[in-house]
């Protein structure tokens, strides 16, 4: 594990790139790490079971590993969404980690259910796009419980306007002002 964060570093942004950018970067690094890297079943299964099991090897990969991406991760999340409690922020970032996870764990079973053609489009590209954009989404939907997180999510959105619409399924394109708390100033 930690010879892969350190073949395949996280990025180092500049101080004026967007968390939204960092965020994207971040779960595009986090996925080569777990499926771009040739790793043995035997390691692959060791890992599972040290994870599911911890050891004191457990503790030591937690801390030299494990606790410095999700302090990465966490902090970018403070950013892109600063009212967030550091409770939710974890779950957050849980949730981030356990997407990526679910490529790494569940491959097997995704061949056995995708044909092959679209399984070769499962790259970390792809999958990083995709889990940027429901994790994106869900964070934007769980700030409308006040009209000031309202009205600072929706200038976050028009500042970030061309990228958000980019980056969002098309399906997801209409229910945009949904996600604004009703009405948009820019036409899509």
């Amino acid at each position: 594990h930690r010879s892969r964060a350190e073949q395949i570093p996280l990025p180092e942004w500049s101080a004026d790139a967007p968390p939204e950018k960092k965020l994207a970067d971040f779960v595009l690094t986090l996925l080569r790490r777990m499926l771009g890297a040739q790793v043995s079943q035997c390691e692959a299964e060791l890992m599972m079971r040290e994870i599911g099991q911890p050891s004191e090897a457990c503790q030591e990969l937690v801390q030299d590993s494990i606790r410095p991406a999700f302090e990465a991760l966490d902090a970018i999340l403070l950013e892109l969404v600063p009212d967030l409690t550091p409770e939710k922020r974890h779950l957050v970032a849980f949730s981030v980690v356990g997407q990526c996870l679910h490529y790494r764990v569940a491959d097997p079973v995704v061949q056995l259910l995708v044909n092959e053609d679209e399984y070769r489009h499962y790259r970390p590209e792809l999958l990083a796009d995709h889990i940027t954009a429901s994790d994106i989404r869900y964070v934007l939907q769980d700030q409308l419980y006040t009209e000031g997180r309202a009205a600072r999510t929706r200038a976050w959105a028009y500042r970030h306007y061309d990228e958000l619409i980019r980056k969002t399924p098309p399906f997801m394109v209409s229910l945009m002002p949904q996600f604004l708390g009703g009405g948009c100033d820019k036409t899509v």
